[in-house]
């Protein structure tokens, strides 16, 4: 087995293992949060395999310009590929607001709203590990690597599964506000994205150092680290939901 595939195991079992414990310790013990978690799994292959991938060949196919990311690709280009995944990916996070009883619960609860938003933002990021695991595996640069070299991997992916949770969250706070509210906080969270992806961006078209755009997410980190925590005192202290009947 591919050392990559093996890497993509642990990060799914410690992100999700993780996270779970971290969402519910959070939430004063409430088992309604965590178990969101499996709900964005299936996001990131969905996303990629009939919305972008499509989008994406077919964008180079009018323009006739490869869709790569290379110091010879044309702005145009450039910013397409910067841009496509953070609009797409933000928009498939909201997906489970279609269903009523799930929307009813995050529109009347601030709380529902943010904590909803942070597991299905991790389960995306648990399920874009896999998805990446799984198609880089193959390359051959990778393929006879044992595991243990793809500590990177897992260290980015980490950093990740908090970037996408707390991006959804943005979302679904919004969402939970209303009017207006509601755009700013996907185009928030789309605006975030991209600029966390801009380090990448800009490592691949050679106009920044692998290590500085490394830095560059550590930084993105931090700062929505301090903005979770912002929305987290708006919100008030979660309060434990399970719990059917407490003594006064």
């Amino acid at each position: 087995m591919s050392g990559l595939l093996i890497m993509g195991a642990i990060v799914l079992v410690v992100g999700g293992v993780g996270w779970a414990w971290g969402i519910y310790a959070l939430t004063r013990n409430s088992r309604r949060y965590a178990v969101l978690i499996p709900v964005g799994l299936p996001m990131s292959t969905t996303i990629n395999l009939l919305v972008k991938a499509p989008l994406i060949m077919g964008v180079a196919a009018i323009t006739g310009v490869p869709a790569t990311l290379t110091a010879a690709t044309p702005l145009g280009m450039i910013l397409f590929l910067w841009l496509v995944s953070p609009f797409t990916e933000e928009a498939i996070k909201l997906v489970p607001l279609v269903i009523p009883g799930f929307r009813k619960r995050v529109l009347v609860d601030p709380n529902a709203a943010l904590w909803s938003g942070l597991a299905v933002g991790v389960g995306y990021g648990l399920g874009e590990a896999a998805y990446l695991a799984y198609n880089l595996s193959a390359a051959p640069e990778f393929r006879d690597l044992p595991w243990y070299l793809f500590t990177a991997f897992f260290f980015e992916r980490q950093l990740t599964l908090f970037v996408h949770g707390v991006l959804a969250a943005i979302s679904y706070s919004g969402f939970q506000r209303g009017g207006r509210w509601r755009w700013a906080g996907y185009l928030g969270a789309a605006g975030l994205h991209g600029l966390t992806n801009a380090g990448a961006v800009l490592t691949r078209v050679g106009l920044l150092p692998a290590g500085i755009a490394t830095v560059w997410l550590i930084a993105i980190v931090f700062a929505l680290s301090l903005l979770l925590d912002r929305l987290r005192k708006r919100t008030g202290v979660p309060q434990p939901v399970d719990v059917l009947y407490q003594r006064g």
